[in-house]
């Protein structure tokens, strides 16, 4: 009798974990659902997104990520369009969006997405070519040290405008990357720093998209790297082993798994990790904003760069 209750037991749990695991597979529209949402209620009057809902100025950078997730899932024109109008609003006579590398490639990126401000775009791109330097790569403003991360998306930016892959531009960048890898297989954010999820991921996420082969050397170190960094106990990415997982490095890392074409159980458990980290309002909590100096705090870029990362897995 008693053995027959245990049995019962087992079984009974064994149905609860099966019927989370079903609740879990179909929870990733759910979750870009929620996020959208929130993106949607923290836009400001202006047309504009702040890093931190409530606080502070609307921001060129955050408001090119909040578009863009409105303009990949399609889920309010109205808004998009504000926030097109509010990055078009800011562009410098130069051609670039606050002489930053990543505010330029991002405003470029979102505009381009939404097919808006040709002359815009194009301006953007001809300062990214003027600023690139001699090695291939891109820093935060001109006169900065390169950053592998900042190469990365002025590489993205110019293929979403329309670069091709063989373009110069381009290939100087993809190379600078590859020369600034890491022994370890991983990438840091200056040439020679430590390895870290972060990096790695969005040269990755340049490289294959700007045509990379998944089978070439460097893309195949890169990836043992970046899967090597997934917690197995809840699918999180961290920004190296032994680490706390970050719902923002998860995003960045599904990117780069599904432009390599990546997908089952690795893909499935960092879904399941940012629905069990999402706040009930829909946004989420990170500390990898440079601005908030290695304290988790609820952001928009965030919640902006999951919303890319599951629509990317979805569709």
């Amino acid at each position: 009798m008693k053995q027959k209750r245990i049995a019962v037991v087992l079984i009974m749990v064994g149905c609860l974990v099966l019927g989370i695991s079903q609740g879990v597979m179909a929870s990733p529209k759910d979750v870009l659902n929620k996020a959208i949402n929130y993106i949607v209620k923290v836009q400001q009057p202006d047309g504009g997104w702040q890093l931190i809902a409530g606080k502070g100025e609307s921001e060129v950078e955050t408001t090119t990520w909040a578009t863009r997730a409105l303009l990949l899932t399609k889920k309010n024109n109205v808004a998009a369009q504000k926030g097109i109008a509010f990055i078009l609003k800011h562009q410098k006579p130069s051609g670039s969006w606050n002489g930053n590398i990543a505010h330029t490639a991002f405003a470029i990126w979102t505009l381009s997405d939404a097919r808006r401000g040709a002359t815009a775009i194009s301006d953007g791109v001809s300062w990214l070519w003027r600023v690139q330097k001699q090695d291939g790569g891109w820093g935060p403003v001109p006169k900065a040290p390169n950053l592998s991360i900042y190469t990365a998306v002025a590489i993205r930016a110019l293929l979403a405008a329309g670069l091709p892959p063989d373009d110069l531009m381009i290939k100087k960048g993809v190379e600078y990357l590859k020369s600034v890898q890491n022994p370890d297989g991983g990438w840091g954010v200056p040439k020679g720093g430590r390895s870290l999820s972060l990096s790695t991921a969005w040269a990755l996420y340049a490289m294959l998209e700007a045509g990379t082969p998944k089978y070439d050397p460097s893309v195949k170190k890169g990836l043992k790297w970046l899967l090597n960094v997934q917690l197995q106990h809840n699918g999180g990415f961290c920004f190296f082993k032994l680490m706390p997982p970050d719902p923002e490095l998860t995003a960045y890392s599904i990117l780069a798994l599904c432009a390599a074409g990546v997908k089952g159980k690795v893909i499935d458990d960092a879904l399941y990790y940012l629905e069990a980290v999402q706040l009930p309002d829909g946004s989420y909590m990170s500390r990898v904003p440079k601005e908030f100096k290695k304290r988790n705090k609820r952001n928009t870029q965030t919640t902006c760069f999951v919303a890319w990362a599951v629509w990317e897995a979805l569709y």
